[in-house]
């Protein structure tokens, strides 16, 4: 069975594996920065807008500089799944992407 810890808005493994984290975004004349909830590095994806983000950008030119900018918002703790869950969101304003990786949960219930 899966203990897991919530911390602010990620979730990780007891043995500190990460598998979900909400990224803020947040546009920038040069791209959007990515903000990382678990260790607060920052990662600017150089032409990323939010309208690309609301789309479906793993289909458009800039899907490897998400890809980047979202492998280094874990703080070398990201646990790869099978699969990899996106999830744009809004909130007060605000931008999000929501990142789950999806395998070891299934394994391990």
């Amino acid at each position: 069975m899966i203990t897991e810890t919530k911390t602010r808005d990620f979730l990780e493994y007891p043995d500190g594996g990460v598998y979900m984290a909400i990224i803020e975004l947040q546009e920038q004349e040069e791209g959007t920065l990515f903000a990382s909830p678990i260790d607060g590095a920052t990662h600017l994806a150089k032409g990323v807008t939010i309208e690309t983000m609301r789309s479906k950008w793993w289909e458009g030119d800039f899907s490897s500089e998400i890809l980047d900018a979202v492998s280094e918002m874990g703080a070398c703790r990201w646990v790869l799944g099978e699969r990899t869950e996106y999830d744009y969101h809004e909130h007060n304003g605000r931008h999000y992407l929501e990142v789950t990786e999806i395998g070891r949960q299934e394994e391990e219930k």
